[in-house]
Formats: structure tokens, C-alpha cells, sequence
């Protein structure tokens, strides 16, 4: 499990994502990153391309075991999307823990603050860690 895979379940998200915007991205991208989006590329701006998510895998490894071997992992993402300030947070913070939740992740931190790189957009981030991924 890694964040390429939490992007792929974030991925139901990406008509939301279109919806808040008034429209695509272009270039076939879906709003979710797994690395700084591509601003320079798509000749835009943090601002104009709001709302958009970024998956990071968080440090640690824990595991269960028997008989000295691993069992299961506990891998952990942290989820930010930054949309404008003047949007109503809640509902994408909603949105984004019903579908890591129904894919088997659990947040265990939330927060959300006025972003101080682009002061008109609010980041909203959350940690999520995998309820036990069985090995084979």
C-alpha cells in the first residue's frame, strides 16, 4: 500500500473536485497528486487550480507478527486539499473520510487552517493509517 493507492481511492473524488472548480483541470488530471502539482506546466496557479488534494506517505512501519514473520501493515497517508477560504470546508472533509474509511483507513488527525503560502486558499489535512493490510 502506498500513495499512488490512496490516490487511486481518492480518485472517486475527482468529479467533487471538477464540480467545486467549475471545471477540469485539463490534461487528464484529476486534481490529486501524490507531489507538488504541476502549476508551471499547466500555466496556472495554486489559486486557479483550487480545489486539489495531495497524498504523503507518513513515516513509520508498523506491522503485526507471528512466528517472527509479518502479518499485517499499518501503513499511514496524510490527505491535504486546499480550496478557497470563502468555501465551506466540512463537506470535502466529510467526503474525504467516507471514501478513505469505506477503502479501510481511519483518520487519527484532522486539522484546518488558512494556508500561509497562498493566504486565499484553506489547506484541510488528515492522517490516515490502514487497519491492518494482510501480506501474500
Amino acid at each position: 500500500m502506498n500513495e499512488f493507492t490512496v490516490k487511486s481511492i481518492l480518485g472517486a473524488l475527482k468529479e467533487t473536485l471538477d464540480e467545486m472548480r467549475g471545471q477540469p483541470l485539463g490534461n487528464g488530471l484529476s486534481g490529486i497528486f501524490t507531489t507538488t502539482p504541476p502549476y508551471d506546466e499547466l500555466q496556472t496557479t495554486p489559486d486557479e487550480m483550487a480545489p486539489f488534494m495531495r497524498v504523503t506517505m507518513l513515516p513509520g512501519d508498523a506491522a503485526d507478527y507471528a512466528d517472527d514473520a509479518r502479518v499485517a501493515e499499518y501503513p499511514r497517508v496524510q490527505v491535504d486539499a486546499w480550496l478557497p477560504v470563502t468555501t465551506d470546508y466540512a463537506d470535502l472533509q466529510s467526503q474525504i473520510y467516507a471514501v478513505m474509511h469505506a477503502a479501510g483507513w481511519e483518520r487519527d488527525y484532522k486539522d484546518a487552517y488558512v494556508d500561509g503560502d497562498t493566504p486565499s486558499l484553506r489547506m484541510i489535512i488528515g492522517y490516515y493509517e490502514y487497519q491492518g493490510l494482510p501480506l501474500g
